[in-house]
């Protein structure tokens, strides 16, 4: 996966403007604005071929979609092995790394065959899926009318980081005040001992004789 992670940062505005047209084509051209879902299929097919795929375009989408074009199950299975953030077009190489696993392992579970593609098919495809996960696919308002994964799985990684960060903030909190509390006793207690050990050592001092005149001094 290391291949696609490579080909996408050398090609990053290529496919980052791809997935900007798709995204605002979308936006205007979805079901609820009264299009088609043959003219919906057919964008879709000519996305796939300006991202180099240019064979078993209708076994991918037969493949990925469900009926009216739901891609649950393609979420379900992206969901079982991506942790934290999906982004193919990400700038950290590891995050492009991981996303493009996570897309192969789903398209594979899919029964969707991508050992004959070259690594620019693949990428276009990994590309292809980041667009399904965003607005590319239907829900219970119609084709393109739906939550966007990649940012809303941003935003669930980011709070899980501020969470673990303030709960580390908190224990180191909680272990300062134990120690200032255990220091404190500490102190306390060497003070009580100290105290003790005073008192014990005049207790042990013998008094001195007291004379009752000086004429009782004995020469």
């Amino acid at each position: 996966m290391t291949s696609i992670s490579d080909t996408i940062n050398r090609r990053r505005s290529f496919y980052t403007n791809k997935l900007n047209n798709y995204q605002e084509w979308c936006c205007k051209k979805a079901e609820m604005n009264d299009t088609s879902l043959k003219y919906i299929r057919k964008m879709l097919m000519q996305m796939l071929k300006e991202l180099g795929i240019v064979s078993s375009i209708n076994g991918i989408l037969n493949s990925v979609y469900g009926k009216d074009y739901d891609a649950s199950c393609l979420i379900n299975r992206i969901g079982e092995t991506h942790d934290g953030i999906f982004d193919i077009l990400n700038k950290d190489a590891t995050i492009r790394t991981n996303s493009a696993e996570a897309v192969i392992y789903a398209l594979h579970h899919l029964k969707i065959s991508t050992t004959s593609y070259n690594t620019y098919q693949l990428t276009g495809l990994c590309v292809f899926v980041q667009f399904i996960l965003i607005c590319g696919r239907s829900e219970f308002e119609g084709f393109g009318s739906v939550t966007n994964l990649v940012a809303k799985w941003k935003l669930v990684d980011r709070q899980k980081k501020m969470l673990k960060n303030q709960r580390i903030i908190d224990e180191q909190n909680k272990l300062a005040v134990e120690a200032q509390k255990l220091t404190s006793k500490l102190a306390a207690e060497k003070e009580e001992l100290e105290k003790k050990r005073l008192e014990e050592e005049n207790m042990k001092l013998e008094p001195e004789d007291i004379l009752d005149s000086w004429e009782d001094i004995k020469i």
